[in-house]
């Protein structure tokens, strides 16, 4: 198996895991950080869509934030993604993910999956990065952005439709 080495600086972060599976309405692979009650209350609504709706476990987000992977569609069972380390470097929270295919002789079942891990650590004001590790060894990484996609597309729209309602009023004088 290969593992990532850091630097005799960087600082192991303690976390627990909160739920691990292989079902879940994230049925695309993606990594990211749940800082906040209401970001929270929403990611548990899509987790959970394609299971009996049960409320989200507690949280106190001035202590935690929720670390989350999923793998994505998977043809079978037998796949699995885990967070093995993390840690920080003073200046980044790193987050080692591990991507395993079930072994060419084990007996799978033939069902679509979506293999997922939910962690809780320590609140950390710094950026996350990901590195994803697959079954080859190869890593790939993935930097969390700081800012969240969707408040700026909505920010987005709502100057373009400002701009487009501006046009459409103003009274333009016919010759």
């Amino acid at each position: 198996m290969f593992v990532l080495r850091g630097r005799a600086s960087d600082r192991d972060i303690p976390f627990e895991v909160l739920e691990k599976g292989d079902v879940s309405g994230f049925v695309e692979e993606a990594y990211f950080v749940v800082k906040d009650e209401i970001d929270w209350v929403r990611f548990w609504e899509r987790h959970t869509s394609v299971r009996e709706p049960r409320p989200p476990p507690l949280i106190d987000f001035s202590r935690s934030v929720v670390v989350c992977a999923f793998m994505g569609q998977c043809p079978t069972t037998g796949y699995s993604i885990s967070i093995e380390r993390i840690w920080t470097d003073g200046e980044y929270v790193f987050v080692e993910v591990f991507k395993r295919c079930p072994p060419k002789d084990l007996a799978v079942c033939q069902m679509v999956t979506y293999p997922y891990v939910i962690v809780l650590m320590d609140k950390a004001d710094m950026h996350f990065v990901f590195r994803v590790v697959d079954e080859n060894g190869e890593t790939a990484e993935y930097m969390l952005s700081e800012y969240p996609l969707a408040p700026i597309l909505i920010v987005f729209l709502a100057l373009v439709c400002g701009v487009g309602v501006s046009l459409k009023t103003r009274k333009i004088p016919l010759p």
